[in-house]
């Protein structure tokens, strides 16, 4: 019964593809005492306050799951515990996304190392259900490759994307076939980077609202020789699948300062549930590297979308 109304409630919120979506920032949180230093790269909401979630750096193939208390009002995170990991004998595959198929029961994770979606159930093992990137699209090249995941519960297909330009939209239907490629446009580079520094900008998150739209998470990172001045710009898009235009929805910056050590690598995104008032709840995870250097921290960041009257006309910022 309890899922059922979850599906209800979610029809209601991503009933029209041309509802004005308004959103609202929560402070990122760290919980350093029951979330180990991890690589935390996607994130699914699994229904009730538990969620799966994936990192690129795991011995195993596979997903931890993690307890999530959220806020019903405000949707700031009340508590989160690592409960354990989840998963196969294989070795990891950079594993970067992950879907919680819930007609199913099962949970599809896209691997970087091997561009891959594999499908696993709630045990972490292997079904045999399996979807690659396809070769008429070229070679993805290394640190590059298959990194946003989500599911879209409307026609219960999945969507991915490569991580940087060109980048293409996959659609993929319930047997596993392409059905759709979509190139994506992102917005001008802020920078141009040192030679000596790390720098990536690209699309790490995908979240589907319904079968017309997806939520696009764009992200800046450089991080200079010497660590300080580095940052992370975020820009998160409402895209429009059938006119191929996005809306801005909200930006941020973190930063690696002397005085101010928000920095966080934002990765993975998911759907979490409704919140009083008929709000829908967005949960962030960030990759700390392990946190790097004592200094990086595994932040988790909520986000309240609010769904207004519809509208016909949308901003672009293609």
């Amino acid at each position: 019964m309890r899922h059922i109304l979850t599906l209800l409630l979610w029809g209601l919120f991503t009933a029209s593809a041309r509802a004005q979506i308004t959103i609202s920032l929560n402070p990122q949180q760290q919980f350093k005492e029951t979330i180990p230093a991890g690589n935390y790269s996607g994130i699914a909401w699994l229904g009730g306050t538990r969620y799966a979630v994936v990192s690129d750096k795991s011995e195993h193939d596979g997903y931890f799951v993690f307890d999530i208390q959220l806020d019903s009002i405000t949707g700031a995170i009340l508590s989160a515990k690592n409960l354990g990991f989840y998963g196969s004998e294989k070795p990891g595959r950079d594993d970067e996304g992950i879907a919680y198929l819930p007609d199913r029961g099962t949970l599809m994770v896209s691997g970087e190392a091997d561009n891959r979606i594999i499908e696993f159930d709630r045990q972490g093992r292997y079904t045999g259900r399996v979807t690659a990137w396809p070769d008429s699209l070229g070679h993805l090249p290394g640190n590059e490759g298959l990194e946003a995941l989500t599911y879209c519960m409307d026609n219960r297909h999945l969507w991915t994307c490569n991580e940087t330009a060109p980048i293409r939209l996959l659609e993929i239907d319930s047997i596993m076939r392409v059905n759709r490629v979509i190139p994506y446009k992102m917005d001008s580079a802020t920078i141009s980077p040192r030679e000596d520094s790390f720098y990536t900008f690209g699309v790490p998150s995908l979240c589907a609202l319904n079968a017309d739209s997806l939520l696009v998470l764009e992200r800046e990172a450089y991080v200079p020789k010497m660590k300080l001045g580095a940052f992370v710009k975020c820009k998160l898009f409402c895209y429009n699948i059938i006119t191929s235009e996005k809306t801005l929805l909200a930006q941020w910056q973190t930063n690696m300062k002397l005085f101010d050590h928000s920095f966080a690598n934002y990765e993975g995104m998911c759907l979490g549930p409704q919140l009083a008032g008929g709000k829908r709840v967005l949960v962030m995870v960030a990759d700390s590297q392990n946190q790097y250097a004592g200094v990086l921290r595994d932040w988790l960041k909520t986000a309240v979308l609010v769904k207004s009257v519809a509208t016909g006309n949308q901003q672009s910022n293609k």
